[in-house]
């Protein structure tokens, strides 16, 4: 695939939320994440790519951040705001032994694209970044 496939693929990818969503589309998560191409461009999708994107569209990173409060499944990667300008990314498992530390960011965009890129690949653990983030 070339850049641009990768480029539709972090769009479609950013735009999960909201597809997911879409009752028309009829798609479960699997199939949303198979359908934007990332299994055939895992390797090239990176958290900074995903953060260029979404730093284009704030309005994709309001959908991720109530993706996360909508939640209601365990395990689960989390996102939230704890202070003001300080976002943490953490993964609750409640049949663990204990939680592991939360990543903290203070860039908002970031703290997204990387909860965003952690939800994907927990949806498709096939892909080469599924020891990486799993």
């Amino acid at each position: 695939m070339d850049m641009d496939d990768v480029d539709r693929t972090i769009s479609a990818l950013c735009q999960f939320p909201l597809d997911y969503r879409d009752k028309t589309l009829n798609l479960s998560p699997r199939q949303l994440i198979a359908r934007s191409g990332y299994p055939s461009v895992a390797t090239q999708v990176t958290v900074e790519r995903m953060a260029e994107f979404l730093a284009t569209r704030p309005d994709l990173v309001d959908v991720w951040f109530q993706w996360s409060e909508d939640q209601r499944w365990s395990p689960a990667w989390w996102m939230s705001e704890q202070a003001p300008g300080e976002f943490w990314v953490g993964y609750y498992d409640p049949q663990a032994a204990a939680e592991p530390e939360p990543l903290v960011f203070q860039n908002k965009v970031r703290a997204c694209a990387e909860f965003a890129l952690r939800v994907v690949v927990s949806i498709d653990p096939h892909s080469s970044q599924g020891e990486e983030y799993g």
